[in-house]
């Protein structure tokens, strides 16, 4: 009765290949695995003449004892397949590696010890087999064999560190292209340029921009764990929050961020210490205010520092001007004219129109000489924008400029910043 129950187990579970030698594909999650294994122990009890229901009259073992019985014969089947690992038969071998694959979570730690091994054989098949488990579905499988292959890279030298840091190289490359994909259909704006590797041209990523488009929320911004080279990144979605900059923290290697409308609040911006390869931070139309100073000081690695449309107040910048060495922080109310002048210390000589700002829909045209605004006088490039710095999007002023022979009275309401326009 054993052997015909035996044999019924294994034709329904693990059918036979048409050739031994082949490579057999075996796809079980770990509940039917340890389903498989519970109705083992049964047909291994009928060959002994026991009952899983005890003897009669008796109640059914309790469903925690077949669950702990199910994982101890798992992990007896387990060590028995690691030693298939470097068995005589290729087939054997290759039986063994789609076992453990398919136990998945419960063979990481017994896998990675394998790998430690003196077997050159089981030794490449560890390393592979966590590779495959990286790729699953499941993130819970995948992080874990991950992290099992860093751990293996970060040892000493040998054969299983010289494996898995390979298998992480690939294994990166194969994630990041992962987590672009999917941040692109979220709706996450990627710009790229074209970069010269040896004989071929590949598309790089420069920056990422989570835009009003974005539909990911929250849960789609943890791809960007994976961009782990990515230096440049912009978030401009009208929901992002304190919360979301958790995700940016991963970006340890960023060193541009810009946030522009967004809710994150000084709270949040404290979280920004932790990133210490910044070098531009971009803060517009965002609700931070004094109490943020502070964070903001201690990034001395800072070379740019840009507060516009928020609630910081005058003398909170000047004390940052102060905290922060070099020309770090520029600060303004918020308010956009639109033009590009000529540099101090030459008179603020128009030289270019912003298309669409304040000042193209005013009538102010390359060439004019701006004399002054809302009343006072200019005389170079820097003293309009220290003007203009004090006033919020919406503020209507006169702006008088010299055109010709002419002096002009231009009647012009002030725009808000966008990203696109740089001066």
């Amino acid at each position: 009765m054993k052997e015909e129950a035996q044999q019924a187990f294994h034709l329904k579970f693990f059918p036979a290949c048409a050739n031994p030698f082949e490579k057999c594909e075996i796809h079980l999650s770990f509940h039917a695995l340890s389903r498989m294994l519970i109705l083992a122990v049964i047909i291994q009890g009928l060959d002994l003449g026991l009952s899983v229901a005890g003897p009669a009259g008796e109640p059914a073992e309790s469903a925690a004892t077949e669950n702990d019985q199910a994982t101890a014969k798992l992990e007896e089947e387990m060590r028995r397949w690691i030693q298939q690992l470097d068995a005589d038969r290729f087939a054997d071998r290759e039986l063994a590696t789609n076992h453990l694959v398919t136990a998945g979570l419960a063979a990481i730690r017994m896998t990675k010890e394998a790998a430690n091994g003196s077997s050159l054989e089981v030794t490449t098949r560890a390393v592979y087999i966590l590779q495959r488990l990286a790729l699953e579905k499941n993130s819970h499988v995948q992080e874990a064999a991950r992290q099992a292959l860093i751990q293996l890279a970060a040892g000493e030298d040998s054969t299983a560190q010289r494996g898995a840091t390979k298998s992480l190289a690939r294994l990166t490359s194969l994630w990041q292209e992962a987590a672009l994909n999917e941040l692109e259909l979220l709706g996450a704006e990627l710009h790229k340029s074209s970069e010269h590797q040896g004989v071929n041209v590949v598309d790089v990523v420069d920056w990422i921009r989570i835009g009003p488009q974005w539909r990911g929320e929250l849960e789609g911004l943890k791809h960007l764990a994976w961009l782990e080279h990515l230096d440049r990144l912009t978030v401009s979605h009208p929901e992002a929050n304190d919360h979301w900059l958790m995700s940016v923290l991963a970006l340890k290697n960023l060193k541009h961020l810009h946030l522009n409308r967004t809710k994150v609040t000084d709270e949040g911006i404290t979280k920004l210490r932790a990133l210490e390869q910044l070098h531009t931070l971009r803060i517009w139309f965002t609700p931070v205010s004094d109490n943020c100073l502070d964070d903001l000081a201690a990034q001395q690695q800072l070379e740019k520092l840009e507060l516009y449309g928020t609630a910081v107040s005058r003398e909170g910048v000047q004390e940052l001007i102060t905290a922060l060495p070099g020309d770090v922080v520029d600060y303004k109310r918020g308010g956009l004219l639109g033009v590009g002048c000529a540099s101090p210390p030459s008179r603020c000589l128009v030289q270019h129109v912003e298309q669409g700002t304040a000042a193209d829909e005013a009538g102010l045209r390359v060439n004019d000489i701006i004399l002054s605004y809302d009343g006072q006088k200019v005389t170079d490039f820097n003293g309009l924008r220290q003007l203009i710095s004090a006033h919020l999007p919406g503020r209507q002023v006169q702006v008088v400029v010299q055109r010709g022979e002419k002096k002009l009275t231009k009647q012009v309401t002030l725009g808000a910043w966008k990203q696109s326009f740089r001066p």
